[in-house]
């Protein structure tokens, strides 16, 4: 049960150092770094540089080999990086990292160089036609359904040849999964924005309902696309997209499970926790598209809210509970052992 507590204790203190989508946060890593760094001068004034380089090599690595495991290479980076300038600033000579990591770290490090002027216009003119091509791709899809598209339609609207759209993308398929991926990410960096380690996560939920409902609200057919059951002939389009987002959002999940321990959330598996979300939300657009969208789904929020945060049951109804919290010891439903095997 220690060893569990401490691995509980460890993540809530790695999810304060990275945003939902996995990147770094130096400011939230210098606060914590600046503590420890305090208790080793507490406690050894004379010898604390020695002590407390033996002490981060070892933090470090766990850190490393953590992120690893979630394929957060760029967040490893940046952060080592970031410990060693820190270090360096307080004399501290030597800090050792395994050299498997520093291998892989540098291997995969992000690339340096200037972009030239020529070289930027060229991107953005790319940027921009891409954009034209979704915008012409969504108002097609619109009026004449996916399947009932064409290539020929959608480069007309788009205000350029057939050859031309061809050779930025060899089908509708390619196309449509290119589209959607570019909303995906417009979704996921939202998402990230919202979520912050010194906000309360209650508001940062609501807020992502919010948004989801408005985003849903002004993007009736993008919506419709992520709901199709038939683009993609492996898993529906809406497991796909659920996923990219659970993916995407690493340190969320070690957010909301460490909030646990402060009796703020029940511990659930997070991908049902997160998925269970949307999908109640689902119900309630389809509801809103069987009545052919006459009201705006924006007002359908505090419904969503309400039974999201407090259920169907009115307040008089007795509660009766099927999932207990990691820190209870009654002996049903999860518990710490099913937290350190699920993590």
């Amino acid at each position: 049960m220690k060893e569990q507590k401490k691995k509980i204790d460890f993540y809530k203190e790695i999810g304060q150092y990275f945003r939902a989508d996995g990147s770094f946060d130096p400011a939230s890593f210098s606060d914590v770094f600046e503590r420890h760094l305090d208790r080793f001068r507490s406690e050894d004034p004379d010898n604390f540089k020695v002590s407390f380089s033996v002490w981060i090599e070892s933090y470090i690595s766990g850190i490393a080999d953590y992120l690893k495991s979630k394929k957060m290479v760029r967040a490893s980076y940046e952060l080592i990086r970031y410990t060693v300038d820190k270090c360096v600033a307080l004399g501290i000579d030597t800090i050792s990292i395994p050299a498997e990591i520093l291998e892989e770290l540098f291997s995969r490090s992000p690339k340096s160089g200037v972009e030239s002027g020529d070289d930027r216009k060229k991107r953005v003119s790319a940027v921009e036609k891409r954009s034209s091509i979704f915008s012409a791709a969504l108002q097609v899809f619109s009026e004449m359904g996916f399947h009932r598209a064409t290539m020929d339609t959608i480069a007309a609207i788009a205000g350029m040849g057939k050859g031309s759209l061809y050779r930025m993308f060899a089908s509708k398929d390619e196309l449509l999964e290119q589209l959607l991926l570019e909303e995906y990410k417009k979704i996921v960096q939202r998402f990230s924005a919202i979520f912050s380690p010194t906000r309360d996560i209650i508001e940062e939920i609501q807020e992502m309902i919010e948004f989801w409902v408005t985003y849903i609200n002004d993007n009736p057919v993008v919506y419709r696309l992520i709901q199709n059951t038939d683009l993609r002939p492996d898993v529906s389009e809406k497991a796909h997209f659920y996923q990219y987002v659970a993916e995407n959002l690493p340190m969320l999940k070690e957010r909301i499970v460490s909030l646990n321990k402060e009796h703020k959330v029940k511990y659930l598996n997070f991908e049902s926790v997160l998925f269970g979300i949307f999908g109640f939300i689902d119900g309630i657009v389809h509801k809103w598209i069987s009545y052919k969208m006459e009201y705006p789904l924006i007002k359908e929020i505090p419904v969503i809210l309400e039974c999201v945060f407090n259920g169907f049951l009115s307040e008089e109804y007795p509660r009766k509970h099927f999932c207990r919290s990691i820190t209870d010891n009654s002996g049903e439903g999860y518990s710490a052992q099913d937290f350190a095997e699920q993590h």
